[in-house]
């Protein structure tokens, strides 16, 4: 199996968000079989390694929910925003963990800046 070494050695996470980079660690290195949505309609497809399912909204959240996504055995890590309702898709029989990765604030204040200072080039100050 691969770990997390080799995956970051070898370039996965080139040209990633942080959040891009997580999910593809995931995915990837740990073979964690993932839900994500990534074509309409939704569906517990697998597509790309990742099952066809919305977490990162409400009502997608409340659909995972009612169709017992967790208890299937189909998902053994989402990613969502909305960590409360989120946290309603376990029971106590499958208890989930929760965990969050920031990045340094002095490495956000740059690479916020970066990426604005690159989208300002080509443009003309008019006086």
């Amino acid at each position: 199996s691969f770990n997390a070494v080799y995956c970051i050695v070898h370039g996965h996470f080139e040209h990633q968000t942080n959040g891009g980079k997580i999910k593809t660690l995931m995915t990837n290195c740990y073979n964690l079989r993932r839900a994500e949505k990534r074509e309409d309609p939704e569906s517990y497809k697998f597509i790309g390694g990742v099952i066809n399912i919305d977490t990162q909204t409400l009502q997608g959240i409340a659909k995972a929910q009612s169709n017992n996504v967790i208890d299937s055995g189909l998902v053994d890590v989402f990613a969502t925003s909305y960590f409360f309702e989120g946290m309603l898709l376990f029971k106590p029989q499958h208890k989930g963990r929760a965990f969050t990765i920031l990045q340094h604030p002095v490495r956000r204040a740059e690479s916020l800046y970066h990426s604005r200072d690159s989208s300002l080039e080509g443009l003309e100050l008019s006086g």
